[in-house]
């Protein structure tokens, strides 16, 4: 081959390359972007900005993947092993409602039992039909009528307490609400959140903090005669607005 070809090949496979570094990088930026928004403003702004421009949400899943790759243990993963544990009964059946699900029901896929019946939700219509979209601080599900809610990495607005509501309204009495959480968005703050979650009428039943990234709670929906005659006092969503501390939003570093 020629020099002069070779130094053509060279130059335009250079060139492709950067391109390729080019488009990784804008990527890379929009979904810190994304990100950023999405802890930074409430439920209703979030889904006005995925419905106002659905590539986002498409953007957004695919660079929470890629970053998903670097991280030791996955959230999804404590998840999938507490929840098939606990409905590990075949003879029962199971209602489970993964609130901020992603882009696919990754949960449903990842347990795969019969005996549960899954509801997914997100901001947005996927590819996926089994993902409801909606605004999950309002989901198309009756009261006390849920085993199981996930907010898997999904309390992520500034009205986050909203969803932690809609738990309460769904659940079962005794149903069981899991929460996994960025260490982080939780460090100096844990044993307020936890206090304050019971407020809104839930004990804790399980915390687990030997994961240095992840924090993974369980609790349980109070039953108390009052609560199931009158509903828990403390679930009005001022009040719970109120009693909620603010979370730290879970920013991430240029790569």
């Amino acid at each position: 081959m020629p020099s002069s070809q070779s130094n053509h090949n060279k130059a335009g496979c250079h060139k492709k390359r950067k391109s390729v570094a080019t488009k990784e990088e804008l990527a890379s930026s929009c979904f810190r972007w994304i990100n950023q928004r999405l802890y930074t403003c409430s439920s209703h702004e979030a889904l006005e900005l995925f419905r106002n421009d659905p590539l986002l949400f498409q953007v957004y899943h695919s660079g929470y993947r890629k970053q998903m790759e670097s991280w030791p243990e996955k959230p999804l993963e404590m998840c999938k092993s507490w929840l098939k544990k606990f409905c590990e009964d075949d003879n029962r059946r199971y209602v489970v409602a993964d609130l901020g699900c992603g882009n696919r029901a990754q949960l449903e896929d990842a347990v795969n039992q019969p005996n549960i019946k899954f509801y997914s939700f997100d901001l947005v219509k996927t590819e996926d039909p089994r993902v409801i979209p909606c605004n999950v601080t309002n989901v198309p599900l009756n009261s006390n009528s849920v085993d199981v809610v996930i907010c898997c990495l999904s309390l992520m607005g500034t009205d986050y307490a909203k969803i932690v509501l809609e738990a309460h309204r769904i659940l079962k009495p005794c149903g069981v609400l899991v929460i996994a959480e960025v260490t982080s968005r939780l460090q100096g703050i844990l044993d307020i959140f936890c206090q304050r979650i019971a407020q809104v009428g839930f004990h804790e039943n399980l915390r687990n903090t030997s994961n240095s990234y992840f924090v993974f709670l369980v609790f349980h929906k109070s039953s108390t005669k009052k609560q199931q005659r009158k509903g828990c006092p403390d679930t009005t969503t001022n009040r719970a607005t109120s009693l909620l501390p603010q979370l730290k939003p879970c920013l991430y570093k240029k790569r």
